[in-house]
């Protein structure tokens, strides 16, 4: 039905797809009085549709609320200008054509990252020719007098640049310079910069190593990530410096201001999201000398373990046509990525860090209620015990717990958590791996002996209040016990070697920039893991055993664990202690229930 807005205009409760739909005036006796059919056609920002003076359908760039629309107006838009050749890394000299579909159109371009318009710019006239050691970033937009001006293209051509810049994907960040480091610039106020009323447009490229698969553009909003610690060190002329371990951090994002909700782009090959509607681009911190090799291990040791985890990629960042850095670009754990990672239609609570003021999607009364279950009922009864499952996914929140103590994570439990819930009747709570690098005894003087457990006991917020409501309970320690079974022996993904195997992809894609960027050809990456890997295990299962979450019984050992066999085979089952009967099971389940029988 129709309402009304402080008394004056109409308003119609519902809303019309941007993309075009079938839209119609109907009476109450349900004869149509008017209709845009088969659909009206896509609709743009800023402009709205309707009939002109001829009683022809046109776009409008002046809204006439309350009055008659304008005697004319705007046919179409014009088409969004095409290169002849994709961004991408380049030898030698290439040449670029650019050519819009719509007729008569005229195309003007600039190349210091501003938009074009009809006063500022060059016209197109002839091909762009680029050689030597450059980066040209273009940016086209056509225009014709009857039309809207089109969206505008953006494309970077890296230039014969050093072997070891192109052994990293790159992406590029083309805006308005004024956006960077003009007295408004997101650069020139890091301590302000990071609402959505600092949000620059910007346009966003990600071009692979060696131009194996196509570039990637999209427009989208870029701003600071302001943390308190970061301000200090952030203007020109040590901004990008290699040892600035306060160099920005922007977050990136999609929206139909930009016309594009999302991006249908397959970045991550470890993500199943294929929508991309943010993303996160850090710059060194702690792990500075590397970015951020400890971080991106973390969460991708996590997705082995068999866990949805945001990942990234080691890139090097270009912004308006500069080389600025290495970083790493990262997806962020928000609402659409775990609806993409899922397959889930349903709203997702999203908590970052601890407390409601660091909600990140939804609300907090699902966690209300289950960390009210867990303070007030007895969890020892296996009953209660029983009831916990049906709110968390207890095996993702012991292996989450196994891989942040095992790995020394200092800023952690009270920081850097990310914990996800589908708001659904089956929906389960389970925690997410994020900003790790302060670990695998980086800055930490407790080096190989650091204990995790400690902080776990002793500290506050949503996880070590968990932790320290379960971690008492026999149920939970065998179930701890069962994890660290399955994944640090028998070729599970936290046997040392298959670890060091990820750090090593990881270090030898970073190492040959390193190389270049520090003019030394024996510089590598800080090898710390390997020093960890080689002394951490038997100080890691010292405090399990002292927190009883690996017991003195031995588990059964197989004569072949897992893998294919040919014809019929024997499989024995050992136990390595001095007594006791193995039970065991072939359809997947655990031979123990809950309680013991």
């Amino acid at each position: 039905g129709l309402t009304t807005t402080d008394g004056a205009f109409l308003h119609l409760p519902f809303k019309l797809s941007a993309k075009g739909e079938y839209l119609a005036i109907i009476d109450a006796t349900g004869a149509t009085i008017d209709q845009l059919t088969p659909e009206f056609p896509k609709q743009f920002l800023d402009y709205s549709y309707g009939r002109d003076a001829t009683d022809s359908f046109v776009y409008f760039d002046a809204p006439t609320p309350g009055s008659s629309n304008a005697a004319s107006g705007l046919i179409d838009r014009v088409d969004r200008p095409d290169f002849s050749l994709d961004a991408g890394f380049y030898e030698g000299t290439v040449s670029v054509s650019i050519t819009s579909t719509t007729p008569t159109a005229t195309i003007r371009y600039t190349t210091d990252g501003s938009v074009p318009t009809e006063t500022n710019g060059t016209d197109y006239t002839a091909a762009l020719t680029f050689s030597d050691q450059s980066i040209a970033t273009i940016r086209a937009r056509a225009f014709r007098n009857d039309y809207i001006d089109s969206r505008v293209a953006t494309a970077t051509y890296l230039m014969n640049q050093p072997d070891g810049i192109k052994a990293l994907p790159a992406i590029s960040l083309v805006g308005e310079p004024d956006d960077y480091f003009a007295p408004d610039g997101i650069l020139a106020n890091p301590t302000s910069s990071a609402g959505r009323e600092n949000e620059k447009p910007t346009s966003f490229e990600f071009i692979h190593k060696d131009n194996v698969r196509s570039p990637g553009q999209v427009d989208l909003g870029v701003r600071i990530v302001n943390n308190n610690s970061d301000a200090a060190d952030l203007l020109p002329p040590d901004l990008w410096k290699f040892s600035n371990w306060r160099r920005p951090k922007f977050n990136l994002f999609l929206r139909s201001d930009y016309e594009a909700g999302t991006w249908d782009y397959d970045l991550f090959p470890l993500s199943k999201v294929k929508n991309i509607d943010r993303l996160r681009i850090r710059l060194g911190y702690q792990d500075y000398p590397n970015p951020f090799i400890i971080d991106e291990f973390s969460r991708q040791m996590f997705v082995r373990m068999g866990y949805v985890n945001a990942v990234g990629l080691i890139v090097g960042l270009y912004q308006n046509g500069i080389f600025r850095a290495h970083v790493n670009l990262v997806e962020r754990h928000r609402e659409n990525f775990f609806q993409e990672s899922y397959d889930s239609d349903f709203e997702w609570d999203v908590r970052h860090n601890t407390g409601e003021s660091n909600l990140s999607e939804g609300d907090a009364v699902a966690w209300n209620l289950f960390e009210n279950f867990l303070g007030q009922q007895d969890l020892t009864d296996h009953s209660k015990y029983t009831e916990i499952l049906t709110m968390i996914d207890m095996t993702n929140f012991v292996d989450y717990i196994l891989l942040n103590t095992y790995t020394g994570a200092r800023d952690w439990p009270q920081n850097n958590n990310d914990i996800s819930r589908e708001r659904s009747p089956d929906g389960l709570w389970r925690f997410h791996i994020w900003d790790n690098e302060n670990s695998i005894g980086l800055s930490d003087d407790a080096g190989f002996n650091i204990n995790i457990f400690n902080s776990l006991d002793s500290n506050f917020g949503d996880i070590a209040e968990v932790w320290q409501k379960l971690s008492n309970l026999d149920e939970f320690k065998l179930h701890y016990a069962d994890r660290v079974q399955h994944h640090m022996f028998n070729d599970g993904p936290m046997v040392e070697s298959n670890m060091d195997e990820l750090w090593n992809e990881l270090s030898d894609e970073l190492t040959p920039f390193l190389k270049f960027w520090n003019e030394d050809p024996e510089a590598e990456v800080n090898d710390v893991f390997g020093e960890w890997a080689a002394f951490r295990r038997p100080i890691y299962f010292g405090h399990l055993q002292g927190k009883g979450l690996w017991p003195t019984t031995e588990a059964p050992s197989f004569s072949q664990h897992g893998g294919p066999f040919v014809g019929p085979t024997d499989i024995s089952i050992s136990n390595p202690n001095g007594s006791g009967t193995i039970y065991f099971t072939t359809d997947g389940s655990d031979p123990r229930v809950i309680g013991g029988a």
